[in-house]
């Protein structure tokens, strides 16, 4: 059965740090520099995000929402640091 929760198909930032396994302030950094798009939540789905407990009060700057799609392209860049195998000149791994 589908779900009719519009705000099934986004997470808050602390959620997101969690599914990236990244810091929450990591995750506002990449929205900062829109290297992660999101939307504001309005006081109604703050109401309804209060209500089933995925947050635990607003803060002052609000609540920023990340769609799953946002997430998953996310999941798909390269890591940060040391690529995980080298690639030296003349061959191909």
């Amino acid at each position: 059965m589908p779900s009719h929760d519009p705000l099934a198909l986004y997470m808050t930032v602390e959620e997101t740090a969690g599914e990236l396994e990244l810091a929450p302030s990591s995750i506002r950094r990449m929205v900062a520099e829109e290297r992660l798009s999101s939307r504001s939540a309005t006081p109604d789905e703050c109401a309804a995000l209060l209500a089933m407990g995925r947050i635990q009060g607003v803060p002052g700057t609000g609540v920023r929402l990340i769609h799953q799609n946002a997430i998953a392209q996310a999941k798909l860049r390269p890591k940060r640091g040391r690529p995980q195998q080298k690639i030296t000149k003349g061959k191909m791994s």
